[in-house]
Formats: structure tokens, C-alpha cells, sequence
């Protein structure tokens, strides 16, 4: 038997394979990858979500006619917000927060009632638009 000239086609198969599993394997890292990067992002909107409604809360407890703010208001998270106030009654507000981190851009509604002693917020509920 002659095995001569079997090395070199051998040599190459087996590269080939581990060049092969290799690519795949790098593949699935990126996209792993992604997958993080946009879940961090999407939390970090709920949690701009979060601090609008707590500056919306604040806002309406020093003054109950509060209105938003007027625009975008950008965080050092890299996000930003904006918050728009309306008038239900004398005594309730709607909120509306709408905030965005890269591709993630999320709107919440809430609402408001005011205390009539304290002349402070009663509490504050809100969820998401769909």
C-alpha cells in the first residue's frame, strides 16, 4: 500500500473542521452578545420609566399643576424621557411617560390622586401602554 500524498489532504480536512466549529461557536457568542446588550438596554428604560415617575410624583407634590417637561429630557445613563401631565379633575392627574434607551422605546400611563388634607399625592399607580 502507497501513503504517500495523504498527509497534506488530511491536514487540510481537519482545519477546515476546526475553522468550521470555530465560526459557529463565534456565531453564537455575538449573538449571545446582542441578546445582553438589549436586554441591559431594555432595563435601563424601565428604570428611566422609574425615575421619570418618581420626578413626575415629586414635581406634583410641590405644585399640583405641573404640567411636564415640555420635551426630552436626557440621563447620564445614556436614556431619556419625557413626561406630559393632563388634568382629569381637581383632584386627579394623568401621567404619561415615554422613555427611550437605543432601540428600546417604552410609554407608561399613570395616574395620580391628590389628598385633600395634606394637599400631597395619595399615591401614584402606573402601567404600561401597549
Amino acid at each position: 500500500m502507497n501513503h504517500k500524498g495523504y498527509a497534506l489532504p488530511l491536514v487540510l480536512i481537519v482545519l477546515a473542521l476546526l475553522f468550521t466549529v470555530a465560526a459557529a461557536l463565534l456565531g453564537q457568542m455575538r449573538n449571545q452578545l446582542e441578546a445582553n446588550q438589549d436586554y441591559r438596554d431594555y432595563q435601563i428604560c424601565i428604570l428611566v420609566v422609574e425615575n421619570a415617575f418618581a420626578e413626575a410624583e415629586a414635581e406634583l407634590n410641590a405644585d399640583f399643576d405641573y404640567t411636564g417637561t415640555g420635551g426630552w429630557r436626557n440621563e447620564d445613563n445614556g436614556g431619556r424621557y419625557n413626561i406630559e401631565v393632563t388634568t382629569v379633575s381637581g383632584q386627579e392627574r394623568s401621567v404619561r411617560v415615554t422613555a427611550q434607551v437605543k432601540a428600546y422605546k417604552k410609554v407608561f400611563q399613570g395616574k395620580g390622586t391628590i389628598d385633600e388634607n395634606t394637599r400631597k399625592l395619595s399615591g401614584m399607580s402606573y402601567y404600561m401602554e401597549k
